[in-house]
């Protein structure tokens, strides 16, 4: 027998439609709500009611404006830290990592110990009792998850997972066989349906680089500026570019794709089929490998971090010329943008000066004298970049693709 659906049903799906409502406005009044809603008066009122002693919502005093013509002003309402709440899975090239984050900043660090470049089932699996775990010992609940992926997506966020076009070429030879069926999987599949499906709540699929420059253009080094660059460094090379602080993807979700400049003509062969591409040039795809290539010992992520902290003259010297190497490819986008500020990774640490120092060195005699002359160039603020994108990302997602 099938239970009738009614008010008792209904409510928790009036309750998240009442929630979204928010997204993008500080504050709302009931008659802002049922406008946006279309929910009739005591709908909404009985909704403010359940929401507010949820903690969801928060009564706050209404906006100055003209006095209503009769009775009292009617109040405003804004979203409670509880209800900001998302859950971010930052995927990096081995493990995931999982947090919290709130208007309050990032909490409940976690580390997936099943791989998400294994059968998404068990990842799925893993993810739902992370999360759980994690809302359990702090009483939030995420209303939304966001994955950070080391791979252009989908300028839309919500369409199927689509790599950008460099990784839809057939892959070159002596292509790493782990990777080429990791991108053909991403390429043909989409995990989102099922980890929604798994978690009971909507899961957005967001480059990393675009998340970290969306954090610091929102929260960060570029919370001013009408439009900046942010390259990242620590976890791979990228560019990501925000402009009215919405992220601009390009017509395939590649804009920022910096690694995949040719920089050296009939060099060798890159992932993306191109030959001589920025990615080529380096000592690995990112510094924990780039390191490990050039102390030659095996070095984990934690010992790179600690060199960065303090880099030594090898450290320094490489660091030095990979902003060299950057300023050329780097120059002509920001001829063509024009940017206001172009920030450098936090995670580089202490070795952002010498990274700096070489981008600089370099830059100048590529770039036009205007805007190379009014570009700041200054270090990330947020070592979280990407969890405070991914509390930005709701109201400055596109609905279709840029």
């Amino acid at each position: 027998m099938t239970a009738a659906r009614g008010p008792r049903s209904t409510a928790p799906v009036l309750g998240r439609a009442l929630l979204a409502a928010f997204e993008g406005h500080d504050r709302l009044r009931r008659v802002d709500l049922m406008a946006a809603t279309g929910l009739s008066r005591p709908v909404v009122t009985a909704l403010l009611g359940k929401l507010v002693a949820d903690g969801l919502l928060t009564p706050v005093p209404p906006e100055d404006g003209p006095a209503p013509v009769r009775g009292r002003p009617s109040p405003a309402y804004r979203l409670a830290r509880a209800a900001t709440c998302v859950a971010l899975l930052r995927l990096f090239r081995g493990p995931t990592a999982f947090t919290l984050v709130t208007t309050d900043g990032p909490t409940a660090h976690r580390t997936l110990d099943v791989p998400w470049t294994g059968p998404w089932q068990e990842w799925c699996a893993a993810v739902r009792d992370v999360l759980g775990a994690a809302e359990a010992a702090t009483g939030l609940h995420a209303r939304h998850v966001v994955l950070a992926l080391p791979l252009p997506v989908d300028a839309s966020g919500d369409g199927p997972a689509r790599i950008g076009r460099p990784f839809g070429r057939q892959l070159p030879p002596g292509a790493p066989a782990p990777l080429a069926a990791l991108l053909r999987r991403w390429r043909q599949e989409d995990p989102r349906d099922q980890l929604s499906r798994t978690l009971g709540r909507t899961v957005h699929l967001v480059n990393d680089a675009n998340l970290a420059a969306l954090g610091e253009a929102h929260h960060g080094a570029a919370a001013h500026a009408s439009s900046s660059l942010h390259l990242s460094v620590r976890d791979g090379l990228g560019a990501g570019i925000v402009i009215g602080g919405r992220i601009h993807h390009g017509a395939l979700g590649t804009a920022g794709e910096i690694a995949h400049i040719p920089v050296v003509e009939d060099g060798p062969y890159c992932l993306c089929g191109k030959r001589g591409c920025l990615a080529t040039q380096t000592l690995g795809a990112d510094l924990t490998t780039a390191f490990s290539a050039l102390y030659r010992r095996a070095l984990t992520r934690t010992d790179v971090d600690a060199m960065l902290r303090a880099p030594d003259a090898t450290a320094n010297r490489y660091l030095d010329d990979l902003g060299r190497l950057l300023a050329r490819p780097l120059a002509s986008t920001i001829t063509m943008l024009n940017p206001d500020v172009l920030v450098i990774d936090p995670e580089l640490r202490a070795g952002h000066e010498a990274f700096t120092r070489g981008l600089a060195t370099r830059i100048a005699p590529f770039t036009d004298p205007d805007p190379a002359g009014t570009l700041r160039i200054v270090p990330g603020a947020l070592p979280e970049a990407h969890a405070y994108g991914a509390l930005s990302l709701p109201r400055t997602t596109p609905a279709t693709p840029l």
